[in-house]
């Protein structure tokens, strides 16, 4: 089995303690190259860690499984490594072979130090973009116009969120517009990134306005602070679009100029940015899962923006989103073993109108019974 992995030549600086798979590989009889600049196409083909560096990240997490006949993906916010099971994250297992493909083409274009160049298909389901790009759509751009095309809502989760600024027009403005519009923006982002804090809120770099500029705008905006270590975070880099027909954006890119370039300069970081049409996809599947996510990490870190902000609690911000038209609704089936006398009645209550409302809407929704 061949492997191989592309790492930020920065973590291989041994004052980095926190990464220590070099030193692994190294005593494990793996070759190592710190740097793939000027390397040759025999050792390009069989180092085992190569480091890549630029002027920038590396941020990409993308891992490439192949075996005869088929090669699967995986990819998403997720870094490798232990903290990232304690954060808000994402990891995609990819199937489409043609969205595998690009990355296959990103990978080879990353080690041989190019820019990768995007191709954009509006009949596929699932679109990728890289940074920095050699030609084609730029990533931050579709993020506009992705943006600038919703009608229905805008529910964005973003570790570090900063005011894209494209020729197109900035994320500032296209919020802005949105909430003149009518339409329901909401944003998650992490409060030590917006603010510049540690988790125990102690100023530790540049504290940044701009989550202050989009609630001044009408946007509400709950800042997260994940202190389940001093190291682990609200990770995700997600906006979820729409309710009869969302599109997700998705995967390794933050928010900022470094990841998405900006007016005139373009992007430092080695990035991806997956676009996807849920519908298209899996009948909006997907869609709901992201929807359900966006919830779960609303209702975890809502009581904390609600102290120090003065934001909506979670239970408000749930009913008026959830109450709305086009809210998509799941098929739930109950099963319930009991014994009864003929003429009872069997129900289940919610908080939901389809069940009763805590009975402030009627009863509940009633069961039947099942024959053996």
């Amino acid at each position: 089995m061949d492997v191989q992995v592309l790492i930020d030549a920065k973590q291989l600086d041994p004052a980095k303690t926190w990464n220590n798979a070099d030193e692994l590989f190294v005593e494990a009889g793996l070759q190592l190259v710190t740097d793939a600049r000027g390397l040759s196409s025999e050792d390009a083909n069989t180092a085992d860690m190569i480091g890549i560096k630029r002027s920038g990240l590396m941020h990409m997490k993308a891992r490439l499984f192949s075996r005869p006949g088929a090669t699967r993906l995986l990819t998403g916010s997720m870094n490798p490594g232990d903290n990232a099971v304690l954060n808000e994250e994402t990891l995609h297992l990819v199937n489409d072979e043609v969205v595998v493909n690009r990355y296959s083409e990103a990978y080879a274009s990353v080690l041989a130090g190019r820019a990768i160049p995007n191709a954009w298909d509006d009949g596929a389901p699932i679109n990728v973009l890289f940074t920095p790009r050699a030609s084609g759509p730029k990533a931050g751009t579709k993020v506009i116009e992705w943006l600038e095309a919703e009608e229905e809502q805008i529910l964005l989760m973003v570790f570090s969120l900063r005011n894209l600024e494209t020729p197109e027009g900035t994320l500032l403005d296209v919020l802005s517009r949105k909430v003149r519009d009518g339409v329901p923006v909401y944003v998650i982002t992490d409060r030590k990134q917006s603010d510049g804090v540690d988790s125990g809120g102690n100023a530790i770099f540049r504290n940044d306005d701009f989550e202050d500029r989009l609630r001044s705008a009408g946007v509400h905006v709950y800042e997260a602070v994940n202190a389940r270590t001093e190291f682990t975070a609200m990770h995700h880099k997600v906006a979820v679009l729409g309710k009869s027909r969302i599109r997700v954006i998705t995967d390794a890119a933050n928010w900022t100029r470094a990841g998405l370039g900006n007016r005139t300069r373009v992007a430092r970081n080695v990035e991806s940015q997956l676009f996807i049409d849920t519908e298209a996809l899996d009948g909006g599947r997907t869609g709901r899962r992201y929807l359900q996510q966006w919830l779960t990490v609303l209702e975890r870190y809502a009581h904390q923006s609600v102290e120090r902000d003065g934001q909506k609690p979670f239970d408000v911000v749930y009913d008026e989103l959830a109450r709305s038209d086009g809210w998509p609704l799941e098929a739930v089936v109950f099963e319930v073993v009991t014994e009864t006398q003929w003429g009872d009645r069997v129900l289940v209550r919610g908080n939901l109108d389809g069940l009763g409302d805590w009975g402030r809407a009627g009863d509940g929704h009633e069961l039947g019974t099942a024959q053996d």
